[in-house]
């Protein structure tokens, strides 16, 4: 009989925690360049979108590419 071992990572969120991190450094980053954003409002603006329309709408916040 063969015993096989595996050892699973899981970073989505519930180990390792990046989402809050990121969207605070998201929302620090935005504010500096002139477009005031908090944390909430990075959640609820860019969480769940993909690079494309987050890109598009940071632009279109800040009225330039």
């Amino acid at each position: 009989m063969h015993r096989h071992a595996a050892v699973i990572f899981d970073f989505d969120g519930v180990i390792a925690d990046s989402e809050m991190l990121a969207n605070a450094v998201l929302a620090e980053e935005l504010t500096a360049l002139g477009l005031p954003t908090s944390l909430e409002e990075s959640y609820a603006r860019y969480v769940g979108t993909r690079w494309a329309e987050m890109i598009a709408l940071i632009e279109a916040g800040l009225g330039h590419a």
